[in-house]
């Protein structure tokens, strides 16, 4: 009986274990959603409403204007100004913060990390630096 019950507890941990990343995968595609549709409801708000376009015309048109600002956003972090302000931001109010540090250390590759906090450590953290709060 015992044996039984130890090979039923194994059997168990082995299957949760395997079925673990699908249901992780599960609730953040979930949370995602949740995200988005908060995320859409200001912008429907602001939206003029168009008696020709049903609910869910809207909420598609405006999934794909949000869908536009992502992109825009991606394509400005890329600039000279907009790494500059991310470096300043970065420096001024999320390095007093840190759980910041230490999750930003975490994912961070070992090469970047080690440089960064060379970087940081003599105060001369500049847009091209590994330093920068946008990662590409």
């Amino acid at each position: 009986m015992v044996d039984f019950l130890k090979t039923l507890g194994r059997k168990f941990v082995a299957g949760f274990l395997i079925l673990l990343p699908f249901l992780l995968a599960y609730l953040l595609i979930g949370g995602f959603v949740d995200l988005m549709v908060l995320l859409t409801q200001p912008l429907e708000d602001v939206l003029p409403h168009l008696g020709l376009m049903s609910p869910t015309a809207r909420h598609v048109a405006v999934l794909g204007l949000l869908f536009s600002i992502f992109v825009v956003v991606g394509l400005v972090k890329d600039t000279k100004p907009a790494q500059r302000r991310g470096v300043w931001i970065e420096r001024e109010f999320f390095f007093k913060f840190p759980p910041y540090r230490l999750v930003r250390d975490i994912t961070r590759p070992a090469g970047r990390r080690r440089h960064t906090q060379h970087a940081s450590r003599a105060g001369r953290a500049e847009p091209g630096d590994s330093d920068s709060w946008v990662h590409r």
